[in-house]
């Protein structure tokens, strides 16, 4: 039995890790409830395998992701939705397999590697949206693998490098938008990555590194302009107007919003130091939300990787820095822009930070600190634990309202303010840029348009005191259906009478 142990752990992990992700995430998929941009997403793929590519664009205008859900459907005859599921253990083990290669890049040997991949498969971040259908998979994956290859490219200088690495970012940017600034300004980091070479030499390696990523754009738009199809750009359009905001309109809006700051805290600071003061409290929130992401124990063992200098490759570290400070200062971009942003624009971010995270463990293993990781091994067991398992409350009267209505009331007229009771009945009918506004909702019930419906599908909680009021008073209806949970969240199916 240690014979077999010992040469299972002096083995390559990746394997092991690809096919854990693997598994992993097609069971925390299995009867899952499908996420509201995972059905625009399908509907999107929907358009798209019945040839209708400009209602697919109108329906989502990032069409990558649903083109590649519509093909692989083809391809393998599943459903889009079972198509979508398996794309995702796929790019998620992709990401697996990414982040160990990185490790053992960046000097990690077979124990640090297997570390590394207890690091990434134990993450409650990410083993929170396994279940999910979402296109951030993609941009987090070749995001990892475009790091690799500009590590290896800086290292050997070798075509093939500039190959995997443009191939890799134009895969992360068809994915999302947001890999755009990786695009333009990751090859700069070869300035501090290639010792021994002049400026000049550098220079001329970002320019190769470049070349076939712009030769390959340039055909792309030529193509597109010469069959009159510019229109299937989408997002990109939004590119010249989002750089014009970075150059020339940022700064005027970060005086505004200054100025209200520094109007609403008078008390703390002077207004003439409005501006460094949000600058520090924007700084602080996304510092604050990296560490939450990441989590405490994770950010500990990195920061102690750090300060121990635990990294064997320092040189290629520095590109791993660069990523870091790209990425920080376009969620600054963003955070200054919409002063909101989701936790997924994060897990970019806490990737690269979890890179240091088997090399802190090492270096606690070679101090011999043994109570500590026995802490670390319980805290990671949790983690994982309360990554993959599900302590809320159920979501799934959701699915049973919709195929309810479906098996049930196929040929009724169906109004819902649900995107995903719509999906699991079937519901084509409804509006999708307006009727799931919570205010189209409450406007519809509040005048005599509800009664044009024969049912009502109305999701409902606690905390839509005014919706549910509103249902109470509505005459000359009946109550056919609740679905609901332990907290009395649900859907109420509600007859209309003539």
């Amino acid at each position: 039995m240690h014979k077999i142990i010992n040469k299972l752990l002096n083995s390559d992990c990746r394997i092991w890790a690809v096919l854990f992700s693997l598994a992993l995430s097609l069971l925390l998929s299995y009867n899952t409830l499908v996420n509201p941009d995972g059905i625009l997403y399908l509907r999107s793929a929907q358009f798209v395998s019945e040839g209708q590519w400009l209602a697919g664009l109108k329906t989502y205008f990032w069409m990558f992701y649903a083109v590649l859900i519509a093909g692989f459907s083809s391809l393998s005859t599943l459903s889009l939705e079972h198509s979508a599921f398996v794309l995702n253990a796929i790019l998620l083990a992709t990401l697996t397999l990414g982040f160990i290669t990185l490790v053992k890049l960046l000097g990690g040997d077979t124990r640090v590697q297997w570390l590394a991949a207890a690091v990434i498969l134990a993450h409650p971040g990410l083993n929170g949206y396994r279940d999910y259908i979402i296109r951030d998979y993609g941009l987090w994956a070749f995001m990892l693998w475009a790091l690799y290859f500009l590590i290896k490219y800086a290292e050997q200088t070798q075509f093939r490098y500039i190959i995997g690495w443009t191939a890799s970012i134009i895969l992360a940017f068809l994915f999302r938008i947001e890999a755009f600034l990786l695009l333009l300004a990751a090859p700069f980091g070869l300035y501090a990555c290639m010792p021994g070479q002049t400026f000049k030499q550098k220079t001329i390696h970002i320019l190769k590194a470049q070349s076939l990523l712009l030769l390959i754009l340039i055909s792309f738009f030529i193509v597109l302009f010469i069959y009159n199809k510019l229109h299937y750009l989408g997002r990109l359009y939004d590119l010249p107007k989002y750089l014009t905001f970075i150059l020339f309109d940022s700064f005027d809006l970060y005086k505004d919003k200054a100025t209200n700051f520094s109007e609403i805290m008078s008390v703390f600071f002077k207004p003439q130091h409005g501006m460094v003061a949000l600058l520090g409290a924007l700084v602080t929130y996304t510092v604050y939300l990296i560490v939450k992401l990441l989590s405490p124990l994770y950010t500990l063992l990195a920061g102690y990787g750090m300060y121990r200098k635990t990294v064997p490759n320092h040189v290629s570290m520095r590109m791993v820095i660069w990523f870091s400070i790209i990425l920080f200062a376009a969620l600054l971009g963003h955070l200054l822009q919409h002063f909101f942003f989701s936790s997924r624009y994060l897990v970019p971010l806490i990737l690269l930070f979890m890179l240091w995270v088997p090399f802190g463990i090492e270096a606690l293993i070679i101090l011999g600190k043994k109570r500590l990781l026995i802490a670390i091994a319980l805290i990671m067991t949790y983690m994982f634990v309360d990554g993959v398992s599900s302590f809320g409350y159920s979501k799934m009267y959701i699915k049973e309202a919709g195929f309810w209505l479906q098996q049930n009331k196929p040929e009724e007229k169906i109004y819902t303010n649900s995107t995903q009771v719509a999906y699991y009945a079937k519901i084509d009918s409804l509006n999708w840029d307006k009727d799931f506004n919570k205010n189209h909702t409450l406007e519809l019930l509040q005048s005599n348009d509800w009664k044009d419906y024969d049912l009502l599908a109305l999701r409902h909680s606690k905390n839509t005191a005014e919706l549910n009021a509103l249902i109470a008073s509505l005459p000359n209806t009946v109550i056919i259906q609740d679905f609901y949970n332990k907290r009395n969240d649900g859907v109420v199916i509600i007859q209309v009478l003539d």
